[in-house]
């Protein structure tokens, strides 16, 4: 999809930090993002889910430096908290105000607690911090549940909570109806939180039809680029 095809909270350049629970999507959202943001301007994607990192834009750095979207990740074992080592070139990434910068963060308070490092450069960038809901995964499925994580991320970033994506989905088997399930949680999020749906997401071939169905909300297709750590060695 052309940037400029995208929800005006989307476009670039700019930064956005996509949290929300463990299988909510935000990972494979970050990527499309990415990817759509590097066609206009630079474009980091920073990989910073340090707590339950089981897709991992990493995994397919060269596959997204091919195509313009440079990968920063911590350093150090995968999912501890307090042993990785937090990327150096963020703070230049933030800093670079002709770039554009994507964070993938993890969707607990403790994982958002890594941007308290940067907290003061991504206010001054004004980074909008999205909240991915799917109401198919444990942790989404209610809607007072998905509000009270919202607010302690916030709380533990120390960053506002800037809009709601909707992203009803079961992966490579998601349907229509899925896709207006996560819009139908987003829209009771928009009221709970008084923060707007930025966005509902669905596969990209279901795109035309979701449009048809939602059409006072913009839809972002998504093309699914990740695969589970079983299948990882598989060529």
């Amino acid at each position: 999809m052309p940037s400029d095809d995208l929800p005006a909270g989307l476009r670039p350049p700019g930064v956005v930090i996509l949290t929300g629970p463990f299988g909510s999507g935000k990972t494979e959202i970050a990527i499309n993002l990415a990817l759509c943001w590097a066609e206009a301007s630079p474009t980091y994607l920073a990989d910073l889910d340090v707590i339950t990192p089981y897709f991992r834009p990493r995994d397919i750095a060269s596959q997204l430096a091919d195509r313009g979207v440079r990968v920063l990740a911590p350093s150090g074992p995968p999912g501890a908290s307090d042993g990785p080592v937090l990327p150096r070139e963020m703070s230049s990434a933030i800093a670079e105000a002709d770039t554009s910068l994507v964070i993938d963060v993890g969707g607990h308070p403790e994982g958002a607690g890594v941007l308290t490092h940067w907290r003061e450069a991504l206010s001054a960038r004004n980074a909008n911090v999205l909240l991915v809901v799917n109401p198919r995964r444990p942790g989404g499925d209610s809607v007072e549940a998905s509000a009270q994580l919202a607010e302690a991320i916030g709380a533990r970033a120390g960053l506002p909570l800037a809009g709601v994506i909707a992203n009803g989905n079961l992966g490579p088997q998601t349907t229509l109806p899925h896709a207006l399930e996560g819009l139908q949680m987003g829209r009771a999020l928009e009221a709970r939180l008084r923060v707007p749906v930025v966005a509902v997401c669905c596969p990209l071939a279901l795109r035309d039809e979701c449009v048809a169905q939602a059409p006072d909300v913009p839809v972002f297709g998504l093309t699914f680029y990740l695969r589970p750590p079983w299948q990882r060695s598989v060529s």
